[in-house]
């Protein structure tokens, strides 16, 4: 299966990295261990999801209103894969599976 990796939403600082950590920083995984860093975080929000999608991140959040920088609004997977792959994933008001769909969360 191919996988997407869309960044929706602001570059925000989410956590830090330690020495000799493995990361990802804009989907480009550092082996070198830098002692911090600006990580990214993805916003999902006012989205109807009808087809298999995925996301990574070090911070993944969603809901309806998750962030102020877009559209209030439910996020509905009403048909496909919701892949989420992020060390710290949040799950807010406003996020409905339907039956049929698969929400996967991977860290």
């Amino acid at each position: 299966m191919m996988k997407k990796n869309l960044a929706l939403g602001l570059l925000t600082l989410c956590a830090y990295a330690m020495a000799g950590d493995n990361v990802r920083v804009n989907n480009v995984l550092q082996e070198d261990g830098l002692a911090e860093m600006m990580t990214d975080t993805v916003y999902l929000q006012n989205q109807n999801i009808t087809s298999s999608v995925s996301y990574q991140a070090l911070c993944i959040r969603v809901g309806n209103h998750v962030t102020t920088q877009q559209t209030q609004g439910d996020v509905n997977v009403i048909s496909g894969t919701l892949s989420l792959t992020g060390n710290d994933v949040e799950l807010d008001e406003g996020t409905t599976i339907a039956v049929g769909a698969q929400l996967e969360i991977n860290n």
